[in-house]
């Protein structure tokens, strides 16, 4: 008993360092200071509790944040409302007397259930001060097959933990009776010995150090085998007994001859595999034994990778509408995708610029990327939503998504995306589709997505497009390519002047000479649907995008040949070029402003580029792009310069401790404050506080 006490103490040691630890995490800290719920720190908080859950399970328990005047409690796995989170446990709200016990304990208090025979678990609350108005309280749970010692089968025997002599947690053998024992229990302290059920018994008993009002008990019978011997049997059955047990000796060494002769069989089957020469025959078979096993092990594990890929398979099929409808049902339920229900959206993320990922990276670094984008995106997504993520082609991955409220989706997607940008260098675009309001209509969904991609280039402004946001009506009856019409437009709209007239020119010399009249004018109608779908991506109308008393199409079919139909067009989409530059130079430029004033007043944040771009619902790539334009700073430098300025000022009117002064200007390490402002100045805070003074 006195190791296991070690054991329960070594373990609340291990807690309590862990919490104190936690207890001056950054997050945790700001989460204490906080006085409206912040879902960014709650977040946060839940990634560092999940990145220790395996140390947590490892020593068999795990730790839960919230706050007294809190209704939100933190684990590992979720974010659970308290009342929800305590009654999973078996336990009702805490009352005001718990809560006076909490406040004037310096140990952890414990929380007592209504069954300890019932309980697998021991729950304890931590409290800890923190610099806000509010206490924080780490909810630790203690597995009982942890703490408890390991019971032998077929022992009757019981052991258990005692809260102020009353039962906590109590594990009994099946033939220990938890009733009886309970009611010897619950009438005072332990006794070391007594009678149980009319049978005598025997315990053990130790206290934790950690904490006093603890104790571990040992319970069993008392048994002796002689007395048990003389009870049972006279002395005549007891010589009978005897020759029993050598006529038992004489047949196992017979049975034995018999039963090695298909070891011997074995053995020599077993050559086939490997020479056992100089081994031991039983060791030879294990040996081979261990390598079949292995050998299973590995077949399994191709078993279920090429499950995974059956389901892939299944859910591309279910995109592309090759699974036929009364077939459906069978198929779901075949891969576990039952719980796909009705009211479903289809998403494709595609990589941007994918051809220039290609001209930089080897193919095995671009498959890396693709699953660390899986990876990421799916932890993400597990946390908010019920979803499938799964890899459509070399460039695209296609994600499903339980529900139709688009902003919530749309909000959700773009955090991933946010992300996966801040943890890669290369940025991706989603495409939503329309909602499905079965699972066979999934196909409409995907379908609307994939026109959706056709709008792909203003994603150098936004990560997230969905079909509600644009018109995928307009119809193209001229025969260039959607991939090509694309290209031309997110060049047009990235003022890119010599690719876009590349493509132009490349359109007219792909249909070579001469032009009939019927050609011209389906050119010019081509032309004039893509000028439409410009304007719609800029939220233009075609007049004023392409101002003019007649439409642009209508100027092109007056054309009499190629050349003047070259040199039109070319003309027409210099002229919207240099509308979209004009009309970009001010949104930018109006947009930094904005961008500048924003981080003026959020200083004192611990503010990332990522933050600033998700308040302005735009990509980081663009707020970062845009703000190197028009400052001709990067946002970090920015940011830092404005943080020194502002440290300044306060030196010149004060002096202040280093520590102080780096939180005071969003600075959560003093160390990196100090480089920050040398970097600046090239001198330190302190050394530039001397020179002023």
């Amino acid at each position: 008993m006195k190791n296991a006490a070690e054991k329960v103490d070594h373990t609340l040691t291990v807690v309590s360092n862990l919490i104190t630890k936690l207890k001056f995490n950054e997050y945790v800290v700001q989460y204490g200071n906080e006085t409206a719920r912040n879902y960014y720190t709650v977040t946060k908080i839940h990634h560092e509790l999940r990145s220790n859950l395996s140390a947590f399970y490892n020593f068999g328990y795990t730790i839960d944040l919230t706050k007294h005047g809190d209704d939100l409690v933190i684990t590992p796995e979720r974010t659970e409302q308290k009342a929800r989170y305590l009654a999973e446990r078996g336990f009702a709200p805490l009352t005001e007397a718990q809560w006076s016990a909490i406040r004037k304990l310096h140990a952890p208090y414990t929380l007592e259930t209504a069954n300890p025979a019932g309980s697998n678990d021991i729950t304890l609350i931590q409290k800890m001060a923190s610099s806000g108005e509010d206490v924080l309280l780490f909810y630790t749970t203690l597995r009982g097959d942890y703490l408890l010692p390991e019971q032998q089968p077929g022992t009757p025997e019981a052991f258990g933990i005692l809260l102020d002599g009353k039962p906590l947690l109590l594990r009994v053998s099946a033939d220990f009776q938890p009733e009886a024992l309970l009611a010897e229990l619950a009438q005072g302290a332990l006794p070391s010995s007594g009678s149980m059920d009319g049978k005598e018994y025997v315990s053990y008993s130790a206290r934790s150090a950690v904490m006093p009002n603890w104790q571990m008990f040992y319970i069993a019978p008392k048994y002796s085998f002689l007395a048990s011997m003389k009870q049972t049997l006279p002395l005549p059955r007891v010589i009978l007994l005897g020759l029993l047990v050598c006529f038992g000796v004489a047949l196992a060494y017979w049975i034995a001859n018999k039963m090695y002769r298909p070891v011997r069989n074995a053995v020599r089957l077993f050559h086939g595999f490997e020479t056992q020469e100089g081994k031991d025959e039983f060791r030879f078979i294990n040996e081979t034994a261990a390598k079949i096993q292995l050998a299973n092990v590995q077949l399994t594990t191709a078993m279920k990778h090429n499950r995974l890929t059956l389901k892939e398979k299944c859910l591309r099929d279910l995109l592309y509408g090759l699974i036929p409808e009364e077939k459906l049902a069978a198929a779901l339920r075949q891969h576990q995708l039952d719980k796909l229900k009705p009211r479903l959206t289809v998403g494709i993320i595609e990589f941007v610029h994918y051809e220039t990922l290609i001209e930089q990276y080897a193919k095995e670094a671009i498959l890396t990327f693709k699953s660390q984008t899986l990876l990421i995106i799916r932890e993400h997504l597990e946390l908010h939503m019920t979803a499938e993520l799964f890899d459509l082609d070399h460039k695209r991955l296609a994600v499903i998504v339980q529900g139709d409220r688009m902003e919530i989706i749309k909000k959700t997607m773009l955090q991933a995306l946010h992300s996966l940008e801040d943890d890669t260098e290369f940025g991706v675009v989603l495409a939503l589709g329309h909602p499905a309001h079965s699972v066979a209509e999934i196909e409409h969904s995907y379908r609307s997505a994939v026109q959706v991609l056709g709008f792909r280039t203003v994603t150098d402004r936004r990560s997230v497009i969905a079909a509600g946001d644009i018109d995928l009506r307009a119809h193209n009856p001229f025969s260039y390519s959607l991939d090509l019409e694309r290209e031309l437009i997110s060049s047009v709209i990235r003022g890119k002047r010599e690719h876009a007239h590349t493509i132009l020119s490349g359109l007219l010399a792909d249909y070579g000479e001469p032009w009939s009249k019927e050609t011209i004018n389906q050119f010019a109608f081509a032309i004039q649907a893509t000028l439409h779908r410009i304007g719609q991506q800029l939220h233009q109308p075609l007049q004023t995008l392409v101002p003019g008393r007649r439409a642009p199409g209508y100027e092109l079919q007056q054309c009499e040949d190629t050349e003047q139909l070259r040199q039109k067009t070319l003309a027409m989409f210099d002229r919207v070029i240099d509308r979209i530059l004009s009309e970009q130079e001010v949104l930018d430029s109006t947009l930094v402003e904005q961008m500048t004033a924003y981080i003026r007043e959020n200083y004192t944040r611990d503010l990332s580029l990522t933050d600033v771009a998700e308040h302005f619902n735009f990509s980081p790539g663009y707020i970062s792009t845009a703000f190197k334009q028009h400052t001709g700073e990067n946002f970090k430098d920015y940011l830092n310069k404005y943080r020194v300025d502002q440290a300044k000022e306060i030196l010149d009117r004060r002096k202040m401790k280093i520590g102080e002064l780096a939180l005071m200007v969003g600075c959560n390490n003093a160390n990196t404050f100090i480089r920050m402002f040398r970097k600046y100045e090239g001198v330190s805070p302190g050394q530039y506080s001397k020179l002023k003074a």
